[in-house]
This record gives C-alpha cells, structure tokens and sequence, in this order.
C-alpha cells in the first residue's frame, strides 16, 4: 500500500513540478527511487539571505548591527503559532495497535530516546509526557521517537519506518498541515536518518527541505527571537520547542549542507543565536546550555568552508585564514565550561573544524568545488607550496588522528544511538586521513610518508570495521538492509582494499582519487561479465533490492523483537527493584 500510495504521488508530484518553477532558484529533487518527493510550494521565496557573521565572542567575525526590528506582524504571527500547537491531524496512532505496540514497551523506547538527548539537544520530551499523552498531542514526533529508539529491533524498526513515511505522505502531501509536531518529529528522523540511509538516494535533503518550509510556515525564522524577548520568563512551552526546533532545523540542513555539498536553505541569522541565548539563559534542561555553543560553532564552521571555497586552492592566503582561524578556535574553546568541553556533541564539532581549518579546503573535496580565479594556475595543483601550508597539514593528520582516537574510546554499543553527524564527522576524518596517507594531487609537495609515520590508517579502518561488527544487523534477518551499519563494513573494506593496493604501488599511485579505479583495473573481469561497480556504496543505490518475506513471516518477526523488549523492561525493573531494596536493607542495618 505504500509503495503503491508513494508511486501515484510521484507522478502527481512530476506533473506539478514541469508546471511550476522552482523559487529562488531553488530546484525541488524530484527521485521516483527516493521515495517521498518533494512538491513545489515547499521551496519557500521568504527563506532569509545570508547575514554577516556574528561579532559576539570569541568566533566573532565582522560585527553586526545591534537588535532586531520589532515586527508589524507580531498578533498574527502569535496566533498562527498558537493555533498550529493545536491543529488536528490527518492520521491517528493506529500504528500503535497494528504492531502490537503495549503501554510497557512504548514507555520503555520513549526512556531509551531520553537517553539519547545529549546528542541531539533540540528536541526534548518532558518529564511529564508519557505514550499515552503524545499518541494523542504529539503523534508523528511519537512516531519518529520509537523509530529512532528501536535500532535493536531490526523488523520493528522497518515497520514503523513505513508507518513513519505513510503519515508524512497522509499529513504533509494530502492534507498539507504543517504544525510542530511534524516539525519535531521529521527533526528527530534526519537526525538518526543513518537507520534507513541509502548511499545516492535524496531522501535525505528532501525531508530537509520539508522541515525548512515548516520553519518558513509557521515563521519561526522571522518571529521566533521577538516572541521570545517579548516575554521575560520563557513559561511557554509552545515557545520553547519552537525556538529548539528552529536551531534544530538550521543544524541539520548546516550538517547535511557541509557534509553532501548540497546548498543550505536555512543559513544562519542573527535570531538564532538570541534564541539559543534566551534558552541557555532560562533552561529547562541541562541539554539547553549545550545549545548556544552547538549554534554558534556550527557558524564558524560554515564560515570557515565559506571562507576555503571562496579562496580556492589557488589562493595564497590559506595558511593566512588558517592561522586566524584557528587562534579564534581556541580562545573559543577555553572560554567554554569543562561540562561542555566533556559533551560529545560539542567534542565531535570542535575536532571536525579543526580538521576542517587545517585541510584548507585543499582536502576534502568532496561536492562541488567552485572553479579557479581567471588570474589562477591552469589545473588543479598549487604551483609552490608554502612551507606553512605544508606544516597545516602535518597538523591535519595529528588532529584526525586525535579525533578517532576518541571516537574509538566510545563503546561500540554506543553507537547505535549516535547521531547522523557524527557519523558524518568520522567518515569526513576517513576521507581526510586517507587522501593523505595515499597522495594529495593538489599539493605536490605533500609527503605522505608524514602520514605514514604519524598514523597506522589499515589499523585504524581495522579498528573501526571491528567496531561496526559489533552492531552490524543480524544475518538472520528478514527483510533487506538498509541502515549505514549494514553497508559501511563493506564501503571501509573497499577503502582498505585500495589502500593497500596504493601502498604496494606507490610509484604508479599518485593520486588518491583514482585509488579506486586502479583497485578496479587490477582486477581481470571476463568480458561477457558485467563489471560490478567500484564503490559497493553504489550497490545499494539500486532500487531492485531483495524480495522481502511474506507479512505472516514479517508479523511473527515484529512480535517476536515486542516480546523481547517486554522482557528486557521487566528483568530491567526486577533487577532495579533487587538492587534498591538491598540499598535499603544495608542502609537500615547500620542504623
């Protein structure tokens, strides 16, 4: 029913799309292999220009004027976030009961996302909110919630991701509402969209540009700052979770922008850091103190790339911005809390710009790269290379290395409830690491035998295929694979393989982009035989995937995973319950 559902809204959506022009400029990916796709009205024309960079702290680049404008519309706008708190929804919970879904084990996936907060802090679920409270308030951010807290459920996590795109389809394509409950809730799946991550697919940067219209919609980048100085204590809630999923939202669309090379529709502005000010200020979780040093990093890091871009890897200045920026890093880092400094969200973004300040944009280069100054070198390498250039990047390879050092000190059943970002951070320091250890094209002068002596790279990808190991989905699954962990083991494979194929052949391996295609050209394939492709990661784009069981087969699997985390939660609550009540009988016999 849901590819059917899904099929019949692409073309609609096709036709819609050849009559209607994309706005700003903006084009709407349109994928029939993508799933749900986007329709035009949601590229919004309000979507705000690029601000100059912020002049608070020690990040600070240009100053910026002083205040914001009072808004004219400042009623309207209340009211239009007031009501979409309430609005009705198109779908109820029945997922709830089609699954077999019981208070007990809805309750114990909604303790297991609290416990995840730490990683995404821009979604909270209140103390006082219980299943039975948000199947009613909150239903799709319900939805999203146990999505992303039933990794361990292989089956049941597939199912509920199909409930979870059947609703969106239901809510946003044929009801068109848009409130912050599915604001929240498609927040929280991009950020652990890593569960259902297909390598090629755009779903990704649709669900992205859906949430950023719902920003624009209900004008939460426009008022959201002005209602909040409107107000001296934040005793809205409504307010609260607004202003967290706008900071949200800007994260995400940051993350994913910087990570694919994909433009960024929702740049940073001024009212972000006043609203993530205002929360820090007035928390009410610990998570809300992280939020404003997450935003404002997060800023640097865009400015940093900016930066880079505009340079090119022409530029003459790039140990220059090197240099500065990373004196402003620092400072930045010491004036921060040694709480905050011990979070890994703000640990995992402070190692991925300095990473990204010491590359100089010479590294990294996956997206698309803007071309040479007219005045440039033809081609893509430097003509001399500064010898301070050169040092950037001996610092490069100490600070990847640095970097995975403390991501492999993060247990490996950890990672399972790490967000897409951090993700995207280890493969940038993969990538960065390995173009280094193989051959950097753009700078001659780099000798990669600097890498070779600082850092073991087959040990460390070994170490990691280890690691994923460890929560690589069970062989004996049901259905097709279709999260990160189910294909990175054999992405880092081929990266190892290449790798070592590169140093048996130094002399003839220059080049670390064309690593790959000598790895494939060493191989003899029989000419009537289809060369496979290079990268397995291109092998799970391909739609024509497995022919899943049939739905008795499935249910018997769904029930099975429920029967099990009723078990886990009641030997959970035995065992608590053991251990405090021989708390309590030791305490009173030393009275």
């Amino acid at each position: 029913r849901l590819v059917d559902l899904e099929s019949k809204l692409t073309n609609i959506i096709g036709l819609l799309s050849r009559s209607s022009a994309p706005i700003s400029g903006v084009e709407p990916p349109v994928n029939p292999d993508d799933g749900l796709a986007l329709i035009p009205e949601y590229f919004s024309d309000s979507l705000h220009p690029t601000t100059e960079w912020m002049s608070e702290g020690y990040l600070a680049g240009p100053e910026l004027s002083e205040g914001l404008g009072s808004s004219e519309n400042q009623d309207t706008t209340e009211n239009t976030l007031e009501k979409s708190w309430d609005a009705p929804t198109a779908m109820d919970a029945a997922w709830i009961t089609d699954l077999g879904l019981s208070p007990v084990v809805l309750e114990h996936l909604l303790d297991r996302f609290r416990g995840m907060a730490f990683y995404f802090p821009f979604v909270r679920l209140s103390g006082t909110w219980n299943a039975a409270s948000m199947a009613e308030d909150r239903p799709f951010l319900l939805l999203a919630v146990v999505v992303a807290a039933s990794s361990k459920y292989c089956h049941l996590q597939d199912a509920l991701i199909r409930q979870f795109k059947e609703s969106l389809s239901q809510r946003v394509i044929i009801a068109g509402e848009k409130d912050l409950d599915l604001l929240q809730g498609l927040l929280v799946h991009l950020a652990w969209f890593h569960f259902h991550f297909v390598p090629g697919s755009q779903q990704t940067y649709q669900y992205l540009q859906i949430a950023i219209s719902m920003v624009i919609d209900l004008r939460l980048d426009q008022e959201a700052a002005n209602l909040l100085e409107e107000r001296t204590e934040l005793g809205d809630d409504y307010i609260r979770e607004a202003c967290r999923a706008y900071l949200g939202c800007y994260y995400m669309s940051s993350i994913i922008s910087m990570s694919s090379g994909k433009p960024n529709n929702l740049q940073f502005h001024e009212a972000m850091l006043r609203c993530a000010m205002m929360l820090q200020k007035q928390p009410e979780f610990d998570t809300d103190f992280m939020i404003y040093p997450v935003t404002k990093v997060l800023q640097f890091t865009e400015e940093v790339c900016e930066t880079y871009r505009s340079e090119g890897i022409h530029g003459t200045r790039l140990y220059i911005h090197a240099e500065r920026f990373t004196t402003r890093l620092e400072e930045w880092w010491s004036s921060l809390s040694t709480d905050l400094q011990n979070t890994l969200l703000l640990i995992n973004s402070y190692h991925a710009v300095k990473i990204r300040i010491q590359e100089m944009g010479l590294v990294y280069c996956y997206g698309q790269r803007r071309p040479p100054p007219p005045k440039a070198q033809q081609g893509f390498t430097i003509s001399s290379t500064s010898p301070i250039v050169i040092s950037n990047l001996v610092k490069c390879v100490s600070s990847t290395k640095g970097y995975l050092d403390l991501f492999f000190a993060i247990p490996a059943a950890e990672h399972t409830s790490l967000p897409i970002s951090a993700w995207y951070q280890v493969i940038l320091a993969v990538f960065v690491l390995y173009r280094l250890s193989v051959g950097l094209p753009e700078v001659p002068e780099w000798d990669r035998e600097i890498a070779h002596q600082s850092v073991d790279l087959q040990e460390y990808l070994d170490t990691l295929l280890s690691n994923l190991q460890s929560i690589k989905p069970s062989p004996d699954r049901q259905i097709p694979t279709k999260s990160l962990f189910s294909m990175l083991p054999e992405i880092l494979g081929s990266v190892k393989d290449s790798y070592a194929l590169a140093k048996e052949n130094f002399a003839q391996v220059r080049d670390s982009n064309r690593a790959h295609h000598e790895l494939g050209a060493s191989k003899p394939i029989a000419s009537s035989t289809r060369r496979p492709h290079r990268c397995p990661a291109l092998r799970y784009s391909n739609r024509h995937v497995a022919q899943a069981p049939d739905q008795p087969t499935l249910q018997n699997a769904i029930s099975t995973e429920v029967q099990k985390i009723e078990d886990e939660k009641l030997w959970g609550d035995l065992l608590f319950m053991d251990t405090f009540s021989s708390m309590t009988g030791s305490s009173s016999a030393e009275t």
